[in-house]
């Protein structure tokens, strides 16, 4: 139901005017309430928030509300441990491991919690292909795995295992094989073999 402004004078002068008033206030109070239950406000808190593959993630208001309506204008700030808003929603590398505000509006309203900005991507190896090397190359090196890792700049390379098994010559004239396995390690503990 909709009143204009013209009809709402118009009735207020008719008889009974108080009683249109309070109907009119029960229909407003009534729009009111369908309102905020199309769109609820209701805020989660400490929800942990994992960062992407270009070590970013960007916060709406699905991330934090208990059950988001449709169609409605929320809007999200996400604020710094000194209280400062971080530009366009976004937390990145320098926000890991924090716990950050988060304030969701609807109008004049709003609700608030609280985001754990983690890291639970594993960095990803990349091995050369076989290498084969003569028994006379007694400088040659093994290059180690490229690593691929969204976060962490300094990841850990760590060597598993060397294992050298003998093949006598009976493998297309090659005496041995070497195998080298790695792991690689972010600061966040996620590793990949």
């Amino acid at each position: 139901l909709t009143f204009t402004p013209a009809s709402l004078i118009a009735r207020m002068r008719q008889p009974g005017g108080m009683t249109f008033l309070m109907v009119l206030f029960s229909v407003f109070a009534m729009e009111q309430d369908l309102s905020a239950q199309a769109c609820p406000l209701a805020c989660n808190d400490r929800v942990q928030v994992s960062l992407d593959d270009q070590c970013t993630a960007l916060i709406l208001p699905d991330d934090i509300l208990e059950a988001p309506g449709n169609s409605c204008n929320y809007s999200v700030r996400v604020y710094n441990r000194n209280g400062t808003v971080i530009p366009n929603n976004t937390v990145g590398y320098q926000h890991f491991g924090q716990t950050l505000q988060v304030s969701v509006f609807l109008g004049n309203n709003s609700c608030w919690g609280s985001i754990v900005v983690e890291d639970k991507l594993a960095p990803q190896l990349f091995c050369s292909d076989d290498l084969f090397v003569t028994c006379a190359d007694t400088a040659f090196v093994v290059p180690l795995p490229e690593i691929d890792e969204n976060c962490d700049p300094d990841p850990q390379i760590i060597l598993l295992s060397d294992d050298v098994v003998d093949l006598n010559c009976d493998f297309q004239g090659y005496s041995a094989r070497r195998v080298l396995t790695y792991r690689a390690v972010d600061r966040s503990g996620n590793y990949s073999n």
